[in-house]
């Protein structure tokens, strides 16, 4: 059996594997979203917060802004950087206290970039708020998420634009 192909259909067929094979590169690694996961346990007081950031945006991001001097976290010096930025643009505050937390290191995870951070809640949980502005003024449209888990229990919180602190316990 004899199977004809109009040349219709062929122009069409062509131009649609050629159209699904284009790709936009530009758009591959733009990931404007970090991803922080604070853990507390209430019996101890003991504060875990590991920030997740994707390399390639994260290295090029903080060299524009003069940050780091190269385009890679490989170096020990690159990720001490992120970790003092990170620092810098991350809190909780428990009452009317700022929770200390303190840098514990910095890795790298595949694609991500993982920077920890530990304290210890000088009184019990009474309101809790969080802060969040990693990289929003460096990445436009940046979404920072962020879970607190409190004795297992999550609650997510999302910041953008302009948003500074928003309460997890009131």
């Amino acid at each position: 059996m004899s199977i004809e192909i109009k040349r219709r259909q062929a122009i069409l067929g062509l131009s649609s594997l050629v159209f699904a094979g284009t790709a936009r590169p530009a758009l591959a690694h733009r990931l404007t979203t970090t991803d922080t996961r604070i853990d507390i346990d209430t019996q101890t007081l003991k504060v875990e917060v590991i920030h997740s950031l994707h390399v390639h945006d994260t290295e090029t991001a903080l060299l524009k802004a003069g940050i780091i001097d190269g385009p890679d976290l490989i170096s020990l010096k690159s990720r001490a950087q992120l970790a003092l930025y990170i620092e810098e643009h991350f809190s909780l505050v428990n009452g009317e206290n700022t929770v200390p937390l303190s840098i514990v290191g910095a890795e790298l995870d595949k694609r991500n970039v993982l920077v920890f951070q530990e304290g210890q809640l000088n009184t019990p949980l009474d309101t809790l708020s969080v802060s969040a502005s990693m990289m929003r003024g460096l990445v436009h449209n940046q979404i920072n998420n962020v879970d607190v888990a409190i004795d297992g229990i999550i609650t997510s919180l999302q910041f953008r634009g302009r948003e500074k602190s928003k309460k997890v316990l009131a």
